[in-house]
């Protein structure tokens, strides 16, 4: 990344072999209409080291994307905080780490 960059960031839900058996499916049963059904994110979000929030927008099952612009004065590593919330409101943080290039 480069300090006044505008990127792309992405995320993308990880439909997990718990989360296949909680609907009585196994590995290798998963088509993207199952996918689009067991993707359970409801709002994705990154608060940058400056307090500025970045929220995602859903671009396909399971995934979602935001534009961002890298900060002028961006140096070294940033590190945002990515969190998911689900339909059941569950809140779940990720750290996202960065490497500016100058």
């Amino acid at each position: 990344m480069v300090p006044g960059a505008e990127v792309t960031l992405r995320a993308e839900q990880v439909i997990t072999a718990a989360d296949l058996a909680q609907v009585g499916r196994e590995p290798g049963e998963l088509t993207d209409a199952r996918a689009l059904l067991l993707s359970d994110a409801r709002r994705v979000e990154a608060s940058t080291p400056a307090g500025e929030v970045i929220l995602f927008e859903r671009s396909g099952p399971g995934a979602w994307a935001a534009t961002w612009t890298v900060p002028e004065d961006a140096t070294g590593t940033l590190r945002l905080d990515v969190v998911v919330v689900d339909l059941a409101a569950n809140v779940t943080h990720q750290p996202l780490v960065l490497q500016v290039q100058r």
